[in-house]
């Protein structure tokens, strides 16, 4: 990738103009023709392109945008950082001329950032806003809360961004052994870290660990977050502590992997509780998500998509401590032919073997 395709830029110029000057039946501009084009440019030549025509719809949120790569690391993908701000133009071109075929194609869920970013900047479907508001990359939810589009409620949820490169899920870290000698230094399990995540486990803030910094730890308190593993996510592992007030305090773990998704808490922390106890509860839960985890293990994979089988664990929100969610179709069930939490975890382990 060290020589930049500045050849492109032209290409992507001549298409913008012929899309706009001419005719849809004469346009020689389809889809079809350039979704199998992967040949990579960086962003910002591809946004140069778009910009050089003056035809660009989108003009002034593509100028944000380009200042926005030229001032982070994404200008500079040689560093390891942001590397996939290089785009293949021509899935790039579909994002930007087609935004219906660029949904049904699920551009928005590309492992390519670059890619990402462009349907951020450009996309007018609310819903998509709303799933890239959670996106590992700082950039990418940067143009979400840009986006006229974006609906009152995402953008009250993505509140303060996170802008700092520090701080971007894209940010290429250390194996990090570093979370489990935290917290087992406080008497505490953590569920197993498959090698692919504990390659990108980062510490983002004081007590979150994971693979990206969203959601925050506060939706995973609060089970917000189980709503967003029920849509596409990427495979991810979270670990953190939070919560409100002097005693209502959680340790919250978040993860997908394979077909599975969990979301689990226990109680922990507060000011009135007992620590001891707290903590046996806690390394117990642990023992059973770590049972998961290993036997139902598969491999890692940057493909972002819908699970399966979605657990739902916390010891002071449910009467029966649990929930176990299944897609049928298109659509999540309740499963309740279980009563107790180990049933459930052999159900998933046995249909994940």
């Amino acid at each position: 990738m060290s020589q930049e395709p500045h050849y492109l830029r032209e290409v992507i110029s001549q298409a913008l103009i012929e899309f706009y000057d001419l005719e849809p039946l004469d346009r020689r501009v389809q889809p079809n023709d350039y979704i199998l084009e992967y040949e990579l440019m960086p962003v910002r030549e591809f946004i140069g392109g778009l910009l050089d025509t003056n035809r660009c719809e989108d003009a002034r949120s593509f100028q944000l945008l380009l200042l926005s790569i030229s001032t982070s690391d994404a200008a500079n993908p040689s560093d390891g950082n942001h590397q996939d701000a290089w785009v293949p133009y021509g899935r790039a071109l579909v994002a930007y001329l087609y935004p219906e075929i660029a949904v049904q194609k699920k551009l928005h869920l590309d492992s390519n950032v670059g890619l990402r970013l462009l349907v951020a900047t450009s996309t007018k479907d609310s819903n998509i806003l709303d799933l890239l508001s959670y996106d590992r990359c700082m950039l990418v939810r940067e143009q979400v809360a840009q986006n006229n589009f974006t609906s009152e409620k995402t953008r009250s949820r993505l509140g303060v961004l996170i802008v700092s490169p520090a701080e971007c899920g894209c940010h290429v870290s250390e194996a990090s052994d570093a979370c489990e000698d935290f917290f087992q230094s406080k008497g505490l399990d953590v569920p197993a870290i498959h090698e692919g995540d504990r390659t990108e486990l980062r510490e983002f803030h004081e007590w979150q660990w994971a693979t990206q910094p969203y959601p925050l730890p506060i939706q995973d308190y609060m089970l917000e977050s189980v709503e967003y593993l029920k849509g596409p996510v990427p495979d991810q592992y979270a670990i953190n502590h939070e919560g409100h007030g002097i005693n209502s305090y959680s340790l919250n773990f978040r993860c997908a992997s394979g077909e599975i998704a969990i979301m689990a808490q226990s109680a922990w922390g507060g000011a009135f509780g007992d620590e001891t106890k707290d903590t046996e509860d806690w390394n117990e839960l642990c023992m059973r998500l770590t049972s998961i985890l290993v036997q139902a293990f598969q491999e890692d994979s940057s493909e972002i998509r819908i699970r399966k089988y979605l657990l739902v664990y916390s010891s002071f929100r449910f009467e029966n401590d649990f929930q176990l969610l299944e897609r049928k179709g298109s659509q999540w069930q309740e499963n309740n032919s279980f009563s107790d939490f180990d049933d459930a975890c052999r159900y998933i382990i046995e249909q994940n073997q």
